[in-house]
């Protein structure tokens, strides 16, 4: 009997215990007031945080100052000594789009630092405005030649370039020039080509001229094969083609070598391929 009665008064000490211990953790802490849920923001957005010690604190137990920490992309007021600590946060007007978490932390001289639970919120993408192409007009050099076509908007009347996996890539001349989805475009044969980039409903050109030859071995597209066309070649020797049809391989081998040269020094509409 004896031994069940010590028993039981170990239970009800261990359970007040406990219960003092939730108590004191819970007078112990720091707690964000305002905003009081997840909330969503854009970039250059300014908000306010509150936060609040427990209520069993000294008014001036944070000597050591409330301040506001966050990994993502906001700066806050300085830290703070005085309950309730109420703060002036700045979105950074470059903010990337996602979810962030904040944590009010707040230090005692002599004591281990108290944290908040975290607030989550999140970035979201800011309306881009004046689409544009950071170069609207490119030029191809050769058939097989490649170019990247970079796009930008004004974000918060800030130029930005845009990811390329935001923006549609199209081009309406597929057969003389090609674009993928980053933007990255292929001459396919002689001429012009209109390319398209579109974002949320916005609508932009670029016009691609391609100058590949439209006579076999006329690598700068004068009409004429000669000294100056072999030149271009043996500049590129020893290299791999930058795309089927490049206008440089002329035995179509997959590479840019001494055989091409010798095919192009028979091609030569001068004699002795003379420029004059």
């Amino acid at each position: 009997m004896v031994n069940l009665r010590s028993a039981v008064r170990m239970m009800v000490l261990l359970l007040v215990l406990g219960s003092a211990t939730v108590v004191f953790a819970q007078t112990q802490s720091l707690t964000i007031t305002k905003p009081s849920a997840e909330f969503a923001v854009l970039p250059g957005d300014v908000f306010n945080v509150t936060v609040v010690g427990g209520p069993q604190l000294p008014t001036n137990y944070f000597d050591g100052g409330v301040y506001i920490l966050s990994p993502g992309p906001i700066t806050s007021s300085n830290s703070i000594t005085s309950n309730p600590f109420t703060f002036t946060v700045n979105v950074a007007p470059d903010a990337a789009p996602g979810r962030y978490a904040l944590t009010a932390v707040g230090k005692h001289i002599g004591a281990s630092p108290l944290f908040s639970a975290s607030l989550f919120y999140t970035v979201k993408a800011a309306g881009v405005s004046n689409l544009e192409f950071v170069s609207n007009s490119i030029v191809l050099q050769f058939v097989g030649d490649t170019a990247k076509l970079d796009v930008g908007g004004r974000i918060s009347n800030r130029f930005t370039l845009m990811p390329a996996t935001e923006i549609v890539f199209q081009s309406i001349n597929p057969l003389i020039a090609s674009v993928d989805s980053s933007g990255q475009v292929t001459g396919l044969s002689a001429g012009r080509a209109k390319i398209t980039a579109s974002f949320s409903g916005s609508v932009i050109e670029a016009t691609v001229t391609v100058n590949g030859p439209g006579l076999r071995g006329d690598l700068n597209s004068d009409g004429i094969i000669d000294q100056d066309d072999l030149n271009i070649l043996r500049g590129a020797l020893n290299q791999p083609i930058n795309t089927l049809g490049d206008a440089r391989d002329l035995n179509k081998d997959g590479k840019i070598d001494a055989l091409d040269l010798r095919i192009l020094s028979t091609l030569c509409t001068r004699a002795r391929c003379a420029t004059q």
